[in-house]
């Protein structure tokens, strides 16, 4: 019994390699008349069963190794996957979180020159207020 389309397990293995044993068993045991012949014939008919079922655990052995290898690949993959996506966002993360520093820091460069600028030009305290704002002081406000 062959199937296609889709793997067996073990034990459905197994079991058509049994089937496959008496099948055999039956059709030589039937075939051969004398018993020299039925001797031989069960001989052959064992070392022709136990090769299949060498092939068959060897088959059976290499397809599960295959799908493990493919299951750890595909993990695998989409772990860095994962790992990349999660480094990627961290890392924008960190990008904006030094842009928005960088930012504060030049909007704090910019006061201090503006206060800087008007202490220069003005003389009096009133003359700065009226330049800066009604409500501004010469303390930067950060």
């Amino acid at each position: 019994m062959k199937s296609f389309g889709c793997l067996s397990s073990p034990a459905q293995q197994q079991q058509q390699q049994q089937q496959q044993q008496q099948q055999q068993q039956r059709s030589n045991s039937s075939r051969s008349s004398s018993s020299s012949s039925k001797s031989s014939s069960a001989a052959t008919a064992a070392e022709t069963a136990a090769a299949a079922a060498t092939e068959a655990t060897a088959a059976a052995e290499a397809t599960a190794a295959a799908g493990t290898a493919a299951a750890a690949g595909t993990a695998a993959a989409a772990g860095t996957a994962a790992a990349a996506g999660t480094a990627a966002a961290a890392a924008a993360a960190a990008a904006a979180a030094a842009a928005a520093a960088a930012g504060i820091k030049e909007e704090k460069r910019k006061w201090k020159r503006k206060v800087l600028q008007v202490k220069a030009a003005c003389s009096s305290a009133k003359e700065r207020k009226q330049l800066l704002g009604s409500g501004a002081s010469f303390k930067i406000p950060f």
